[in-house]
């Protein structure tokens, strides 16, 4: 059972419904039809439940007041779910783990947070530092006496992730491509290669520099 709720010349009519399954066929009916719902009042509505309650029996039911309730914090776990499992299927550990050893820090988990911070909302490394207990992470200012946790997170350590990809960049390419040919049993016969065209204003031309689509052509008849 399911309320729904219709709206009639600015009114709203509150009814429980049921679905059924009738002659292969799945239908929808009334079983307590409330009418328009403005005419009650908060009181009378929690009177109501508290009766259903007692009814069925049902113990667990603790009210609270709107006025007590505080969101304490905010968690993303189901970015880092996906996330988590595109990197398990490009096996992106296997690649990081044959990296300079010398790293002392998990560079593969600081992909992750850029690459969930990308998807759900673009922030710079400063902002994604501020922002990590979003994420399920724990932002660390100065290094501990003690052993770092694995949910801990410096500042530098995603720069320094960001060099490791620079310095890695055809390296990585490279690696994924030959995943997604093995994940998805791809052939390829040609690559289609997308490139901004750069526009500019000059009053002069030379050998790169020239108006409109002679430069492409230009370009184009070097290869």
């Amino acid at each position: 059972m399911y309320p729904k709720i219709s709206k009639v010349k600015g009114k709203r009519y509150l009814r429980i419904m049921e679905s059924k399954r009738e002659n292969g066929k799945v239908k929808q009916h009334t079983v307590i039809n409330f009418g328009n719902i403005d005419k009650y009042s908060k009181k009378d509505i929690t009177k109501l439940v508290d009766s259903l309650f007692k009814i069925f029996e049902i113990d667990e039911y603790e009210k609270i007041e709107d006025d007590l309730m505080e969101e304490i914090a905010r968690r993303n776990y189901g970015a880092k779910v996906i996330v988590n499992k595109i990197f398990e299927r490009y096996e992106m550990k296997r690649y990081f783990e044959r990296l300079d050893k010398e790293i002392k820090y998990n560079a593969e988990e600081m992909l992750k947070i850029m690459v969930m911070n990308r998807i759900v909302e673009p922030k710079s490394k400063l902002g994604i530092f501020n922002n990590l207990e979003y994420f399920g992470y724990n932002k660390v200012e100065v290094k501990k006496e003690k052993d770092l946790e694995e949910k801990d997170v410096m500042l530098h350590w995603l720069y320094r992730t960001l060099d490791i990809l620079a310095d890695n960049k055809e390296s990585i390419e490279k690696h994924m491509y030959n995943q997604r040919i093995s994940l998805f049993n791809t052939t390829v016969d040609l690559v289609f290669y997308d490139v901004t065209t750069l526009a500019f204003e000059t009053q002069q031309t030379n050998e790169i520099l020239q108006m409109d689509i002679q430069r492409i052509r230009n370009l184009m008849s070097r290869k």
